[in-house]
């Protein structure tokens, strides 16, 4: 919910009113802070600790929403077949990317097996992204 809120913040830059207008500023209005969270004194202004309440409560958050993915992720390789073929996939493809880089001068063989090698990466990581949103979705029905 927190990071919800966070999302639908716009973030603009702005100056004071009482500066030079070339000093600008980063962040979201006092206004949509207030209306997202109701926290501080009031709509004019954004405490520090407030700001800082909700940045580290949404670090938490995306904390704990990796920490759900890794174990996906995890369950996955151990039950799904075509997720652990995938997976193991991209480790083949990323390592022998590590090793053609590691040469220094590449051949144009060896350049176009470097481009083939990142688009078979990505569709790799495509198709194991499309498992765990299904995953996902199945554990939430």
């Amino acid at each position: 919910m927190l990071l919800g809120k966070l999302a639908q913040i716009p973030v603009l830059t702005w100056n004071y009113k009482s500066q030079d207008p070339a000093i600008r500023h980063i962040g979201p209005t006092a206004q949509d802070f207030f209306a997202a969270f109701g926290v501080g004194e009031d709509e004019r202004r954004i405490s520090t600790i407030d700001a800082d309440g909700v940045a580290l409560a949404a670090i938490q958050a995306l904390h704990q929403l990796n920490l759900e993915k890794d174990r996906q992720i995890e369950r996955l390789t151990t039950e799904n077949h075509d997720f652990r073929k995938l997976r193991e996939e991209h480790r083949r493809y990323e390592q022998e990317l590590v090793d053609l880089n590691g040469r220094g001068f590449l051949s144009p063989d060896q350049q176009w097996r470097v481009s083939e090698l990142k688009k078979l990466k990505l569709i790799a990581k495509d198709r194991m992204e499309a498992l765990l949103r299904h995953a996902r979705a199945a554990t939430h029905a």
